[in-house]
Parts: C-alpha cells; structure tokens; sequence
C-alpha cells in the first residue's frame, strides 16, 4: 500500500483541485463546468510543471514521494493563484 501513495496523492490533488473549482464556480451550468474541468486540468499540470523543475535540477533518481508532493504542492498554488485572479476579475466587473 505504501508504494501507492505517492499515486494517490498525485490522484488526490487532481481530484481536490477540480471539486475546488465547481464548488466556487459561479453556477452549475454545463459550460461553466466544462470550463472549471479544464481550469483543473491546467491547474494540475501546473503541479507536473513544478515536480518537472525539480527532477530536473536534481538530475538523479528522485523519490516518488517528493515528486508526488511537488506535484500536490504545485496544483494547489495554481489553483490558489487562478482563483485569486477570478476574484479580482469579479470585483472589476462589479465596479463597472
């Protein structure tokens, strides 16, 4: 089972990610579910990003566990940063 959880954390950040992003969506509309599924996509791909630059300097045979977290830890700053950017977007709109 130990040798798992670095799977199911990487599974666990991508699904965190996604049921974040539809449970502060603006509506449930499909559109705007489509679009939070991809918001999570790239979101998480953010995270590959961060593990990728980090197995990337190390350059030797990196532990799954460090990657895994690299890739939970990247996710949820994408994510953070993404909805930080969709409130301000919103306060902008409410202004005008």
């Amino acid at each position: 089972m130990t040798d798992l959880l670095p799977s199911w954390i990487v599974l666990g950040s991508a699904l965190a990610s996604l049921t974040y992003l539809i449970a502060t969506g603006p509506d449930k509309k499909p559109a705007t579910l489509v679009n939070r599924l991809l918001m999570a996509a790239l979101c998480f791909i953010g995270g590959f990003l961060l593990s990728a630059m980090y197995s990337r300097v190390v350059e030797e045979a990196t532990d799954p566990m460090i990657v895994a977290i690299l890739v939970m830890i990247g996710t949820a700053g994408s994510t953070a940063i993404f909805h930080n950017i969709e409130k301000k977007q919103l306060a902008n709109k409410s202004k005008d």
